[in-house]
């Protein structure tokens, strides 16, 4: 039996029916333009990016579209994000979907905010410390299984080697996340059918 137990989850989490209507409410928080990162173009093609720009627009709050993150996202696809976000002069990341999304969205604030590449911030002798100078993180989960990763830390693929790092500390936190049931019903069936998987293998032991 557990005697004691210490949680500290300072991320503001927003589920319920709707919600997603909200979300230009809260990144007008933290700026005017946003980089909205997916996995691939599926909600782009199902309309929910058009919906979310559209959201955001009412609020004030501009985005651009950065599909170009594959599952278990990798470092280059990452920098490549910051660089476009950092070109379009972007002032928060907001994942749209599952777990890569999210962990990308991560990486590229972090990126953004220190202008380093993310590998130097996963692994070896000089690993670089993530601090507050990473950039506002909106997570918009798309499938229920992974409703924690907003309050998780994010993980990096090295596209040279297959290697795979995270970091884990209160920057890498989500500032806001939004969860309503029907966006994560827009999700393909053969993406919500292979998620829980996905989440049991990749959980820590």
């Amino acid at each position: 039996m557990i005697k004691e137990f210490f949680y500290y989850n300072p991320v503001k989490l927003v589920f319920g029916e709707g919600k997603l209507q909200e979300a230009g409410k809260y990144a007008l928080l933290y700026g005017k333009k946003a980089l909205i990162v997916t996995t691939g173009t599926m909600f782009k093609e199902s309309g929910l990016v058009d919906r979310l720009q559209k959201i955001l627009k009412a609020s004030g709050v501009s985005s651009v579209y950065y599909p170009e993150v594959s599952a278990n996202p990798l470092n280059t696809q990452i920098d490549k994000g910051a660089e476009i976000a950092r070109a379009a002069n972007c002032k928060l990341v907001i994942g749209l979907g599952g777990g890569s999304a999210i962990d990308a969205a991560k990486g590229i604030a972090i990126v953004l905010g220190h202008k380093r590449p993310i590998w130097d911030f996963c692994i070896g002798a000089e690993v670089q410390p993530i601090t507050d100078k990473t950039y506002p993180i909106i997570a918009i989960t798309t499938t229920s299984v992974y409703l924690n990763r907003p309050v998780a830390g994010g993980a990096t693929c090295q596209s040279s080697c297959g290697g795979k790092a995270g970091q884990v500390c209160c920057e890498t936190l989500s500032n806001q996340a939004l969860t309503a049931p029907r966006t994560c019903a827009s999700c393909a069936v053969s993406i919500a059918a292979g998620t829980p998987l996905a989440s049991k293998c990749t959980a820590p032991a």
